[in-house]
């Protein structure tokens, strides 16, 4: 009677009851991606086959969701918190002339652009496609074709043809793709001429919410200009050795990959001698 009760289907501690108290419980894993069904549950000894001892999985019929997965733009919940695209939404705006310049007054947030909208707020006017950042300026009409906030003075010349002059506040008038209120393009240039470079990718004013790593290593951060190229800036953590301990420690997407773990075991010797299970 003053045995401890251990999980072998024995009654070790002559009460009638059977491994009261240390069954463990499993979760059916039918997408077999390490995380159970929390509404199919078993208790046992050791792991059935088709069970995982981590629950969690909002969909066991698809390995791409379960606790463990990135979030991606998709009207679903990858990552099981109850979230559907949460950090994955996109910004775009209305552009009604179909110029390719969208209104700031008009945004929406989606996974893809909608019909009639784009990823850019620079147009002035967005009921005429003749104007627009990249419109072709007419000196001395009144009209300000490019967006540049003033219409192009006739007495000044304008090398590059982007409808900028430096009275106007170019600040590169050789490169077309350079002038005030242009487009900031990823290139290591200030294409705008407000004195920053690439500042509307990288943070705080600009970058959409992004991850990088799994498991324990993920971390999360915004896209940025990195290199000429938009990236994540988030750096991953570092993996670790992998425990049993219902995480991804060594960040290769799989959690507690240890063979031969929920076996049964014996330690001790004689009378100190009990039964458990590989953890």
């Amino acid at each position: 009677p003053d045995a401890d009760e251990v999980c072998n289907n024995r009654d070790d501690d002559c009460d009638t009851g059977i491994d009261e108290g240390v069954l463990v419980t499993y979760y059916a894993d039918q997408d077999v991606d390490t995380f159970g069904d929390d509404a199919t549950t078993t208790l046992a000894c050791t792991r059935p086959q088709g069970f995982s001892p981590t629950g969690g999985d909002c969909d066991d019929g698809d390995s791409g969701i379960n606790p463990n997965a990135d979030e991606v733009c998709d009207q679903q919940d990858q990552d099981c918190d109850t979230l559907v695209d949460e950090g994955a939404l996109l910004t775009f705006y209305g552009d009604p002339d179909g110029d390719g310049y969208g209104a700031f007054t008009d945004p929406t947030k989606a996974c893809e652009a909608p019909e009639g909208y784009v990823s850019n707020a620079s147009d002035c006017d967005s009921t005429d496609a003749t104007i627009n950042p990249q419109g072709v300026e007419v000196c001395g009409d009144g009209i300000d074709q490019n967006c540049n906030g003033r219409d192009l003075s006739c007495d000044v010349t304008d090398n590059d043809g982007d409808g900028f002059t430096p009275l106007d506040g170019d600040c590169d008038d050789d490169d077309a793709t350079v002038y005030p209120g242009a487009s900031e393009l990823c290139d290591g240039q200030d294409n705008d001429c407000d004195g920053r470079t690439d500042e509307a990718l990288n943070p705080p004013e600009g970058g959409e919410p992004c991850a990088n790593g799994r498991g324990i290593c993920r971390r999360q951060g915004v896209l940025a200009c990195l290199d000429g190229a938009i990236r994540c800036d988030a750096q991953p953590g570092r993996p670790q050795v992998e425990i049993c301990n219902g995480l991804d420690d060594d960040c290769d997407g799989t959690t507690d990959e240890l063979p031969g773990t929920g076996e049964p075991c014996v330690v001790g010797v004689g009378a100190c001698q009990r039964q458990g299970l590989t953890a």
